[in-house]
């Protein structure tokens, strides 16, 4: 239950009472009582678990002629332990896919980088953490494509495959996690290859 909720699923918990044969006329009541109790997996329309995401590509060498080039990717995202419980944060992983805003044929993403990263956090009740992951593409036409994109307003990123692993108590679990269409808007000032922000 648990892992579902995090995993951004609504939980419905029924709360009975749980005292049968006893000779308490209170507690037998309890027992004939059904109190169902909703609890949304969103907090201010925004998932309980994982809230934010941020991607920012940088361009560090891009040359034509010798066909060098070194992007680097910054993922940033913020989770949130909504729970008045402690956790230990272990790690995560994602695949990153890239593709075109607005297309007729409406083609499938591109994988562009697996990223995974090993760390131990420990993380208290209600605390907002965020994560930075960094890679890098070397590839030179993958690069042309992603800075034309970006530059004519139409690069967005997915998330695939993610996974958090996590540990509470004496037990470690996986939150599955996935998210379409991280639009990168070209930063005003750019109009030739550089920075690129969200």
């Amino acid at each position: 239950m648990l892992q579902s909720y995090l995993a951004g699923n609504d939980v419905v918990v029924h709360v009975g009472g749980g005292n049968r044969g006893t000779d308490c006329y209170l507690l037998q009541v309890f027992d004939h009582i059904d109190v169902k109790v909703n609890i949304p997996a969103k907090i201010d329309n925004k998932p309980a678990l994982l809230r934010e995401y941020f991607i920012t590509p940088l361009v560090k060498e891009l040359n034509s002629k010798t066909h060098k080039c070194l992007l680097e990717l910054k993922v940033d995202i913020k989770i949130n332990n909504p729970l008045p419980i402690h956790f230990d944060f272990y790690g995560i992983e994602l695949d990153l896919l890239y593709e075109r805003v607005v297309s007729t044929d409406r083609p499938r993403p591109k994988f562009l980088r697996h990223i995974k990263d090993i760390k131990h956090v420990s993380w208290a009740p209600h605390e907002e953490n965020s994560i930075v992951l960094v890679t890098a593409v070397h590839n030179f036409d993958t690069c042309m494509e992603v800075v034309e994109l970006y530059l004519h307003n139409q690069l967005t990123f997915d998330i695939q495959h993610g996974h958090i692993s996590i540990g509470a108590g004496s037990g470690n679990f996986s939150i599955p996690f996935s998210t379409k269409g991280i639009h990168i808007h070209p930063h005003p000032a750019t109009s030739q290859v550089g920075r690129l922000a969200t």
